[in-house]
């Protein structure tokens, strides 16, 4: 049954007008869009345990917070929803979740 609906939901999604963001929209999606890569980096970077890499990354993050939080601040009419919490999970130390002593 889930088959025979597939179809239907590709081609409704494919008549649909895409959206354009402009002016402030747009600067607040590309810092988002910015905030989510440094965090995706992040990740990769404690993954390959690349201390210098990491630390340059959360060296960026807080800019690229602020950005974010002042591009969001602007739009007008506000968003529904709220930016929330946007803080650093990480400490700059790779090496202490190596060597951390439960």
């Amino acid at each position: 049954m889930v088959q025979d609906l597939a179809p239907e939901i590709v081609f409704e999604l494919a008549e649909t007008q895409p959206i354009v963001l402009t002016g402030e929209r747009l600067l607040a999606a590309e810092a988002m869009q910015l905030l989510m890569r440094v965090d995706r980096d992040i990740l990769e970077a404690r993954a390959q345990w690349n201390q210098d890499w990491f630390r340059r990354l959360l060296r960026v993050r807080p800019k690229a917070v602020s950005r974010l939080r002042r591009r969001w601040a602007k739009l007008d009419p506000a968003p529904a929803i709220p930016l929330g919490s946007l803080r650093r999970r990480y400490h700059a130390n790779l090496a202490q979740y190596l060597y951390h002593q439960a």
